[in-house]
């Protein structure tokens, strides 16, 4: 799902993206070893890991679930998903989006 989908989902449900607020990120791997590499690589970017699992049998089985407090408007969520798909890329990685709960005024 591209960002601006994401973030019309959110203002639907009366968010008006103002405030900071925890952002959930998906990105899937090969390899444990790929895996490893990127979570070594966004080390110094402050995000939590939340979760590691091989979930399939796919191309690629082994799921890491990050998050971080970030603002969602488009500017702010661009800069951090293109960090985030450039370096799952790098090591051989699929970004595969993000989600947010809704914070209403």
């Amino acid at each position: 799902m591209s960002n601006q989908k994401v973030i019309d989902a959110l203002k639907e449900g009366g968010d008006d993206l103002s405030q900071p607020r925890k952002a959930d990120h998906w990105i899937y791997f090969k390899s444990p070893k790929d895996l490893d590499a990127f979570v070594n690589a966004i080390r110094n970017e402050n995000f939590h890991i939340e979760s590691s699992d091989l979930i399939s049998a796919n191309e690629f089985p082994f799921q890491l679930h990050i998050s971080r407090m970030d603002y969602v408007d488009l500017m702010s969520i661009n800069k951090v998903t293109m960090l985030l798909r450039e370096t799952a890329k790098l090591h051989g990685g699929d970004y595969d989006g993000w989600e947010s709960p809704i914070i209403k005024k």
